[in-house]
C-alpha cells in the first residue's frame, strides 16, 4: 500500500513538472514574455509571493521592499 502511494505520489509530480514545461515552452514561443527570475511569469501578485521569500533568503527578514512597518503586512495574494 505504501508504495503504491508512493508511486501515484511520484508520477503525479512528474506528470506536474512535464505539463508546467509544456506550459512554460508554449508561452516563451506564443507569447513572449518577461519572465522574474527566469523561472515564473511575472505577475501583480509578485509582491506578495516571491519577494518576501528572497528578501529573507537575503537576509532582510519576511518583507517587502515597502519601506517602515509597513513592509511586514502586504495583502494575501490571489486577492485583490
Amino acid at each position: 500500500m505504501q508504495k503504491r502511494a508512493l508511486l501515484i505520489a511520484l508520477l503525479s509530480l512528474c506528470s506536474a513538472l512535464f505539463f508546467n514545461e509544456i506550459n512554460f515552452k508554449t508561452l516563451q514561443k506564443e507569447y513572449p514574455v518577461e519572465l522574474a527570475g527566469q523561472y515564473t511569469i511575472g505577475t501583480a501578485d509578485d509582491a506578495s509571493y516571491l519577494v518576501p521569500p528572497v528578501n529573507y533568503l537575503n537576509g532582510k527578514g519576511w518583507r517587502s521592499n515597502d519601506t517602515g512597518s509597513g513592509a511586514y503586512i502586504f495583502r494575501t495574494p490571489g486577492y485583490g
